[in-house]
Protein backbone atom coordinates (compact mmCIF):
# COMPACT_ATOMS: atom_id res chain seq x y z
CA UNK A 1 0.00 0.00 0.00
CA UNK A 2 2.82 2.21 0.94
CA UNK A 3 4.70 1.43 -2.09
CA UNK A 4 1.67 2.63 -4.38
CA UNK A 5 1.59 5.50 -2.78
CA UNK A 6 4.99 6.39 -2.88
CA UNK A 7 5.06 5.70 -6.33
CA UNK A 8 2.50 7.33 -7.33
CA UNK A 9 3.72 10.58 -5.77
CA UNK A 10 6.68 9.69 -7.64
CA UNK A 11 4.63 9.74 -11.52
CA UNK A 12 2.59 13.41 -9.91
CA UNK A 13 6.03 14.76 -9.39
CA UNK A 14 7.67 13.70 -12.68
CA UNK A 15 4.58 14.94 -14.51
CA UNK A 16 4.88 18.61 -12.62
CA UNK A 17 8.62 18.57 -12.72
CA UNK A 18 7.47 18.41 -16.76
CA UNK A 19 5.28 21.18 -17.10
CA UNK A 20 7.99 23.32 -15.07
CA UNK A 21 10.52 22.13 -17.80
CA UNK A 22 8.07 22.54 -20.83
CA UNK A 23 6.96 26.01 -19.44
CA UNK A 24 10.76 26.91 -18.18
CA UNK A 25 11.52 26.19 -22.11
CA UNK A 26 8.95 27.80 -23.40
CA UNK A 27 9.98 31.02 -21.17
CA UNK A 28 13.51 31.27 -22.22
CA UNK A 29 13.20 30.26 -25.80
CA UNK A 30 10.14 33.83 -25.34
CA UNK A 31 13.23 35.39 -23.67
CA UNK A 32 15.90 34.33 -26.69
CA UNK A 33 13.72 35.61 -29.25
CA UNK A 34 12.85 39.07 -27.43
CA UNK A 35 16.83 39.57 -26.89
CA UNK A 36 17.08 38.97 -30.44
CA UNK A 37 14.42 41.55 -31.47
CA UNK A 38 15.77 44.25 -29.08
CA UNK A 39 19.31 43.61 -30.85
CA UNK A 40 18.32 43.96 -34.21
CA UNK A 41 16.04 47.53 -33.31
CA UNK A 42 19.42 48.67 -30.90
CA UNK A 43 21.52 47.71 -34.75
CA UNK A 44 18.70 49.14 -37.09
CA UNK A 45 18.23 52.83 -34.97
CA UNK A 46 21.94 52.71 -33.68
CA UNK A 47 23.25 52.59 -37.27
CA UNK A 48 23.51 55.75 -39.84
CA UNK A 49 21.35 55.08 -42.44
CA UNK A 50 22.50 54.91 -46.50
CA UNK A 51 22.65 58.33 -47.96
CA UNK A 52 20.27 58.12 -51.29
CA UNK A 53 22.49 59.72 -54.05
CA UNK A 54 20.38 62.21 -55.24
CA UNK A 55 20.58 66.03 -56.35
CA UNK A 56 16.82 67.48 -54.95
CA UNK A 57 15.63 69.10 -58.52
CA UNK A 58 13.23 71.36 -57.52
CA UNK A 59 11.97 73.73 -54.10
CA UNK A 60 9.02 72.52 -52.89
CA UNK A 61 6.08 75.15 -51.98
CA UNK A 62 4.98 75.35 -48.21
CA UNK A 63 3.17 77.71 -45.96
CA UNK A 64 3.98 79.96 -43.34
CA UNK A 65 1.36 81.13 -40.41
CA UNK A 66 0.81 82.77 -36.85
CA UNK A 67 -1.24 82.93 -34.01
CA UNK A 68 -1.49 85.76 -31.74
CA UNK A 69 -3.05 85.46 -28.62
CA UNK A 70 -4.30 86.75 -24.95
CA UNK A 71 -5.22 85.12 -21.59
CA UNK A 72 -9.10 83.72 -21.50
CA UNK A 73 -10.54 83.79 -17.52
CA UNK A 74 -8.63 80.63 -17.00
CA UNK A 75 -5.56 82.47 -17.57
CA UNK A 76 -4.77 80.56 -20.44
CA UNK A 77 -3.56 81.72 -23.80
CA UNK A 78 -5.97 81.33 -27.06
CA UNK A 79 -5.45 82.78 -29.98
CA UNK A 80 -7.49 86.16 -31.05
CA UNK A 81 -5.59 86.10 -34.72
CA UNK A 82 -4.21 83.88 -37.25
CA UNK A 83 -2.56 84.47 -40.55
CA UNK A 84 -1.42 81.62 -43.46
CA UNK A 85 0.60 82.38 -46.64
CA UNK A 86 1.27 79.88 -49.06
CA UNK A 87 5.02 80.33 -50.56
CA UNK A 88 6.46 79.55 -54.07
CA UNK A 89 10.04 79.49 -54.37
CA UNK A 90 10.78 82.43 -56.85
CA UNK A 91 8.07 84.01 -56.69
CA UNK A 92 7.54 87.49 -54.30
CA UNK A 93 5.99 87.53 -51.15
CA UNK A 94 2.74 89.65 -51.39
CA UNK A 95 0.63 90.27 -48.71
CA UNK A 96 -2.37 90.68 -50.40
CA UNK A 97 -2.30 86.72 -50.68
CA UNK A 98 -1.81 86.50 -46.62
CA UNK A 99 -5.05 84.81 -45.07
CA UNK A 100 -6.32 85.90 -41.89
CA UNK A 101 -8.73 85.13 -39.30
CA UNK A 102 -10.27 87.40 -36.07
CA UNK A 103 -11.92 86.24 -33.11
CA UNK A 104 -13.48 89.96 -32.64
CA UNK A 105 -15.28 89.29 -35.67
CA UNK A 106 -17.38 86.56 -34.46
CA UNK A 107 -18.94 88.87 -31.72
CA UNK A 108 -22.07 87.22 -32.08
CA UNK A 109 -20.35 84.32 -29.62
CA UNK A 110 -20.69 85.11 -26.23
CA UNK A 111 -17.17 84.06 -24.71
CA UNK A 112 -13.67 84.18 -25.97
CA UNK A 113 -13.10 80.51 -26.27
CA UNK A 114 -15.61 80.35 -28.61
CA UNK A 115 -14.67 82.64 -30.59
CA UNK A 116 -10.85 81.59 -30.64
CA UNK A 117 -12.20 77.48 -31.33
CA UNK A 118 -14.40 79.57 -34.52
CA UNK A 119 -11.47 80.90 -35.93
CA UNK A 120 -9.12 77.80 -35.39
CA UNK A 121 -11.28 75.68 -36.92
CA UNK A 122 -11.84 78.09 -39.81
CA UNK A 123 -7.99 77.76 -40.21
CA UNK A 124 -7.56 74.26 -39.91
CA UNK A 125 -10.51 73.82 -42.61
CA UNK A 126 -9.14 76.17 -44.95
CA UNK A 127 -5.63 74.66 -44.79
CA UNK A 128 -7.29 71.19 -45.24
CA UNK A 129 -9.00 72.17 -48.25
CA UNK A 130 -5.93 73.84 -49.87
CA UNK A 131 -3.24 70.86 -49.21
CA UNK A 132 -5.97 68.74 -50.58
CA UNK A 133 -6.09 70.57 -53.68
CA UNK A 134 -1.86 70.90 -54.08
CA UNK A 135 -0.96 67.64 -52.00
CA UNK A 136 2.78 68.31 -52.96
CA UNK A 137 2.43 71.28 -50.71
CA UNK A 138 1.71 69.84 -47.29
CA UNK A 139 4.45 71.91 -44.58
CA UNK A 140 3.40 74.30 -42.55
CA UNK A 141 5.99 76.62 -40.47
CA UNK A 142 5.12 77.91 -37.83
CA UNK A 143 7.96 79.91 -35.74
CA UNK A 144 8.29 78.52 -31.77
CA UNK A 145 5.56 76.05 -33.05
CA UNK A 146 7.34 73.36 -30.36
CA UNK A 147 6.37 75.06 -27.38
CA UNK A 148 3.78 77.63 -28.37
CA UNK A 149 1.62 77.24 -31.06
CA UNK A 150 1.99 73.11 -31.61
CA UNK A 151 0.53 72.70 -28.02
CA UNK A 152 -2.76 75.31 -28.78
CA UNK A 153 -3.36 73.39 -31.53
CA UNK A 154 -3.34 70.01 -30.71
CA UNK A 155 -5.78 70.69 -27.52
CA UNK A 156 -7.87 72.50 -29.90
CA UNK A 157 -7.18 69.54 -32.99
CA UNK A 158 -8.29 66.46 -30.01
CA UNK A 159 -11.75 68.76 -28.75
CA UNK A 160 -12.68 69.51 -32.42
CA UNK A 161 -11.87 67.25 -34.68
CA UNK A 162 -11.25 64.07 -35.97
CA UNK A 163 -8.29 64.01 -37.05
CA UNK A 164 -5.58 61.04 -36.81
CA UNK A 165 -2.69 63.05 -34.91
CA UNK A 166 1.31 62.16 -35.17
CA UNK A 167 3.63 64.18 -32.62
CA UNK A 168 6.80 64.40 -32.91
CA UNK A 169 7.06 67.51 -30.76
CA UNK A 170 10.69 67.00 -29.24
CA UNK A 171 11.66 67.65 -32.80
CA UNK A 172 8.87 70.52 -33.33
CA UNK A 173 6.72 68.19 -36.05
CA UNK A 174 3.01 67.61 -35.91
CA UNK A 175 1.48 65.29 -38.87
CA UNK A 176 -2.19 65.47 -39.29
CA UNK A 177 -3.49 62.90 -41.38
CA UNK A 178 -7.07 63.77 -43.06
CA UNK A 179 -6.73 60.18 -44.57
CA UNK A 180 -5.60 57.04 -44.30
CA UNK A 181 -2.33 58.55 -46.81
CA UNK A 182 -2.20 62.25 -47.19
CA UNK A 183 -1.57 64.60 -44.22
CA UNK A 184 -1.19 68.52 -43.26
CA UNK A 185 2.55 68.51 -41.62
CA UNK A 186 3.14 71.66 -39.08
CA UNK A 187 6.86 71.98 -38.62
CA UNK A 188 8.52 74.14 -36.22
CA UNK A 189 10.87 76.48 -38.18
CA UNK A 190 13.21 77.84 -35.24
CA UNK A 191 14.22 74.03 -35.35
CA UNK A 192 15.41 74.15 -38.78
CA UNK A 193 16.93 78.16 -38.02
CA UNK A 194 17.63 78.81 -34.89
CA UNK A 195 17.39 82.19 -33.98
CA UNK A 196 14.86 84.72 -33.87
CA UNK A 197 12.39 85.89 -36.60
CA UNK A 198 13.92 89.59 -36.63
CA UNK A 199 17.78 88.63 -36.24
CA UNK A 200 16.84 86.03 -39.37
CA UNK A 201 15.13 88.92 -41.04
CA UNK A 202 17.52 91.51 -40.71
CA UNK A 203 20.40 88.92 -42.02
CA UNK A 204 18.02 87.12 -44.96
CA UNK A 205 15.67 89.98 -45.89
CA UNK A 206 16.32 93.31 -44.77
CA UNK A 207 14.08 94.81 -47.09
CA UNK A 208 10.92 93.45 -46.01
CA UNK A 209 11.47 96.15 -42.86
CA UNK A 210 11.38 95.08 -38.94
CA UNK A 211 9.17 93.05 -37.18
CA UNK A 212 7.28 95.79 -35.40
CA UNK A 213 6.05 95.61 -31.80
CA UNK A 214 2.87 95.27 -29.78
CA UNK A 215 2.15 95.65 -26.34
CA UNK A 216 0.63 92.18 -25.79
CA UNK A 217 -0.23 93.19 -22.20
CA UNK A 218 -2.53 95.85 -23.07
CA UNK A 219 -4.25 93.54 -25.13
CA UNK A 220 -7.64 92.38 -24.36
CA UNK A 221 -10.97 91.22 -24.78
CA UNK A 222 -12.65 94.93 -24.32
CA UNK A 223 -10.72 96.31 -26.80
CA UNK A 224 -10.32 93.73 -29.35
CA UNK A 225 -12.53 95.23 -31.79
CA UNK A 226 -11.17 98.53 -31.55
CA UNK A 227 -7.60 97.42 -32.63
CA UNK A 228 -7.93 95.22 -35.24
CA UNK A 229 -6.45 97.22 -38.03
CA UNK A 230 -2.97 97.35 -35.85
CA UNK A 231 -2.40 94.08 -34.84
CA UNK A 232 -3.38 92.30 -38.36
CA UNK A 233 -0.92 94.46 -39.43
CA UNK A 234 1.22 93.45 -37.09
CA UNK A 235 0.28 89.67 -37.80
CA UNK A 236 0.96 90.30 -41.74
CA UNK A 237 4.44 91.71 -41.21
CA UNK A 238 5.46 88.84 -38.90
CA UNK A 239 4.19 86.96 -41.56
CA UNK A 240 5.64 88.11 -44.35
CA UNK A 241 9.19 88.15 -42.84
CA UNK A 242 8.91 84.60 -41.84
CA UNK A 243 7.94 83.53 -45.42
CA UNK A 244 10.72 85.95 -46.55
CA UNK A 245 13.22 84.11 -44.61
CA UNK A 246 12.61 80.59 -45.04
CA UNK A 247 12.47 81.46 -48.78
CA UNK A 248 15.76 82.89 -48.46
CA UNK A 249 17.71 80.29 -46.92
CA UNK A 250 15.65 77.42 -49.02
CA UNK A 251 17.31 79.65 -52.39
CA UNK A 252 20.63 79.68 -50.42
CA UNK A 253 20.82 75.87 -49.37
CA UNK A 254 19.78 74.27 -52.13
CA UNK A 255 21.89 76.59 -54.50
CA UNK A 256 24.63 75.80 -52.72
CA UNK A 257 24.43 71.85 -51.97
CA UNK A 258 21.88 70.68 -53.57
CA UNK A 259 19.48 69.78 -50.48
CA UNK A 260 15.21 71.81 -50.02
CA UNK A 261 15.22 72.61 -46.23
CA UNK A 262 11.83 71.56 -46.52
CA UNK A 263 12.59 68.01 -46.69
CA UNK A 264 14.59 68.51 -43.37
CA UNK A 265 12.93 68.94 -40.00
CA UNK A 266 15.87 70.24 -37.39
CA UNK A 267 19.09 71.74 -38.46
CA UNK A 268 21.19 68.90 -36.94
CA UNK A 269 19.66 66.71 -39.77
CA UNK A 270 20.19 69.15 -42.47
CA UNK A 271 23.51 69.14 -41.42
CA UNK A 272 24.43 65.61 -41.64
CA UNK A 273 22.82 65.82 -45.27
CA UNK A 274 24.91 68.44 -46.14
CA UNK A 275 28.33 66.97 -44.77
CA UNK A 276 27.48 62.85 -46.41
CA UNK A 277 26.57 64.83 -49.51
CA UNK A 278 29.62 67.43 -49.92
CA UNK A 279 32.56 65.74 -47.58
CA UNK A 280 31.32 61.38 -47.24
CA UNK A 281 32.11 58.59 -49.61
CA UNK A 282 29.40 56.09 -48.59
CA UNK A 283 31.59 53.49 -50.96
CA UNK A 284 34.76 54.15 -49.37
CA UNK A 285 33.55 54.51 -46.06
CA UNK A 286 29.98 52.48 -45.64
CA UNK A 287 27.75 54.06 -43.28
CA UNK A 288 26.70 50.56 -41.70
CA UNK A 289 30.26 50.18 -40.20
CA UNK A 290 30.01 52.64 -37.82
CA UNK A 291 27.71 52.50 -34.73
CA UNK A 292 26.29 56.30 -33.45
CA UNK A 293 27.16 54.76 -30.13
Amino acid sequence: MISDRYTSNVVEYEKQLTILEDAYDVYKSSQECKDQEDMKKETRYGIISKLRNYRDNERKPFYVADMETLLNENNEHVPYAIGLLKCVPNVPVCTDDISTWFSADHIQLSSQDDRSTRILSSFVNNLESMVRRHRKCSVVYFHNFAHFEGIMLIRHLVRNHNYKLKPLMRNGELKVYYSNRHCIIFRDSLKLLPRSLESLANDLCPELGTKGSVDHSTVGLLNLKERKEGLLNYLVQYIRLLAGVMLKAQEIIFSEFGVDIVKKITISSLALTIFRKASYNDKTHPSNEYSLY
